[in-house]
C-alpha cells in the first residue's frame, strides 16, 4: 500500500459564500456533532435500549490568525445575528469530505486580541444540520 498525502492547503471553508483567509497555525477547522448519534439506555431491570438521537445539528470550530482580514466580516455577522451558509470542500482524494449548510450562526463575537505576535482565535459556527457528503 502506497503512503498519502494529506495537504490542508486543499481543503477550503467558506462562511456566507466568501473563502476565508488567514487561518490559525494549528489547522484550519474541526466540526463536531451536539450529540451522540445513539445512546444506550438501560431500563431498571438492566435491559438495554438503545435510542437513535433525532438532533443532526453541530458546530465548527474554525481557527484564525488575529491578522485575518476574513475576521472583520465574521465579526460584523456574529454582532447582527446574521444566519449564513457555511461550506468546507475538502479536496483531498482520500477524505473528501464536503458539508454545506444553511441557516449556520456565530455562537459569539470573535475576540480581539493585540499581542506582540499574532495569536490564534478560535471562532465556533453552530451547523442546524450537520451532513457530511
Amino acid at each position: 500500500m502506497v503512503p498519502q498525502v494529506y495537504d490542508l492547503s486543499l481543503v477550503t471553508v467558506s462562511l456566507d459564500y466568501d473563502i476565508l483567509t488567514g487561518y490559525g497555525t494549528g489547522g484550519k477547522i474541526t466540526l463536531k456533532h451536539n450529540t451522540d448519534v445513539i445512546a444506550p439506555v438501560v431500563g431498571v431491570d438492566g435491559r438495554v435500549v438503545y435510542a437513535k438521537s433525532a438532533d443532526k445539528s453541530g458546530t465548527a470550530e474554525i481557527k484564525m490568525m488575529s491578522t485575518s482580514p476574513s475576521l472583520r466580516k465574521m465579526r460584523a455577522n456574529a454582532a447582527a445575528g446574521k444566519l449564513f451558509n457555511l461550506s468546507v470542500m475538502d479536496a483531498n482524494r482520500e477524505e473528501n469530505v464536503r458539508v454545506n449548510s444553511d441557516g449556520c450562526v456565530l455562537t459569539h463575537i470573535p475576540d480581539v486580541q493585540r499581542d506582540a505576535a499574532p495569536t490564534e482565535i478560535t471562532v465556533t459556527a453552530y451547523i442546524p444540520r450537520l451532513e457530511y457528503r
